[in-house]
């Protein structure tokens, strides 16, 4: 049976998207103007009261009553169109997903569902420690004989609480899993120069900046005891929070392309497995994948005869409507399957369909 190619999969989506899908969408625009007015309407209502608040409140600075009514006022303002239109584009994706996914043949869509673990994301050694996820859209299922996970997915390092709360993002973008061509018997992971977000450049930017309690000792032998201590303490949290993986010993690996270990680390527990995966058709694919997804990170790991790709960026892909602005426009559905085929051409790009060489 000859597989479908992408301009295949094109034409068969707009053939559901004019049968199934525009229908949909036209009486959802309904729906939608009827949630847009009575969101207006909320807001003007919202924000009149604000300003009648706030003024009352600014002349009196002791009123202290209507300072925190002006504050909950001003946060309702700012969060009701978040929140209507939050739900509206998750009942909008409930009605139409399966429709519009079912073209590329056994795809599953799960909003917020967490196809990727954590243990698969943990053994991938791609991300340092986070203790926050949040995932939008994921999808799993099956290309041209190729199994496939997709992820949007947001990780988060959050330490303290109240005041101190401090979060750092570790991650935000797309999450792909494939299954390989090739046994792969240990790991190898490829990094973006100097991207301290992943587990192993993590852990040497928390030793770095350890380094100047050190000096204190020296200058300050007073605070030695304090100082050891803390130092003993924070070791013991790199390695219990920011570890990952199985604990594989990985060396840099040095290839022969000067173009492509300007922009990229290579480290792997087996150097000949490693030249075997990442051939010089693999590093070409692999350096233009940044152009493709508008990305400036990208990073690749494989492992249990898995390859997984994390791509950076700040987009919010596999939208097809929101409150906001008008659902049959036919630009939307068009991005939604340029999204969806970008990915799902990575199959064809890297060959990952073929028992061969990458």
């Amino acid at each position: 049976m000859k597989e479908k190619t992408i301009d295949d999969y094109r034409r068969e989506f707009y053939q559901v998207y004019h049968k199934e899908i525009l229908p949909t969408l036209i009486e959802f625009e309904e729906k939608r103007k009827g949630s847009f007015s009575f969101c207006f309407f909320i807001e003007v209502i919202v924000i009149a009261a604000f300003a009648l608040v706030s003024y009352y409140s600014l002349k009196d600075a002791t009123d202290i009553v209507c300072q925190i009514l002006s504050l909950i006022l001003g946060l309702a303002a700012i969060a009701i169109p978040h929140y209507m239109n939050k739900n509206f584009i998750k009942m909008l994706k409930k009605e139409c997903m399966h429709s519009l996914t079912k073209v590329f043949g056994d795809v599953e869509w799960g909003n917020g569902l967490f196809f990727i673990t954590d243990e698969e994301l943990g053994k991938s050694e791609l991300f340092a420690g986070y203790n926050r996820r949040s995932n939008d859209d994921s999808f799993k299922g099956k290309y041209n004989g190729v199994n496939f996970v997709i992820s949007e997915t947001k990780l988060v390092n959050q330490t303290g609480s109240g005041k101190n709360r401090r979060r750092r993002t570790i991650f935000k973008g797309i999450i792909i899993n494939f299954e390989s061509n090739k046994t792969i018997r240990n790991k190898t992971i490829i990094t973006t120069k100097w991207d301290m977000h992943t587990a192993r450049m993590g852990k040497w930017m928390f030793f770095s900046s350890i380094l100047p309690l050190f000096a204190y000792i020296y200058l300050f032998p007073e605070l030695k005891i304090l100082l050891i201590a803390a130092v003993a303490l924070a070791i013991i949290a790199i390695f219990t929070f920011f570890s990952k993986g199985n604990g594989e010993v990985m060396d840099e690996v040095n290839l022969e392309d000067p173009v492509f270990e300007k922009k990229f680390n290579v480290y792997s527990s087996d150097q000949v497995e490693a030249r075997y995966l990442i051939t010089t058709a693999f590093m070409e694919r692999f350096n233009n994948l940044n152009t493709a997804f508008g990305a400036k990170k990208a990073k690749c790991s494989f492992f249990d005869n898995t390859i997984m790709f994390a791509i950076s960026t700040h987009k919010n892909l596999f939208e097809i409507g929101n409150l906001f602005m008008r659902l049959d426009d036919p630009n939307r559905i068009t991005k939604f399957f340029n999204e969806i085929a970008s990915i799902l051409i990575l199959v064809d790009y890297f060959k990952l369909d073929e028992h061969i060489k990458l």
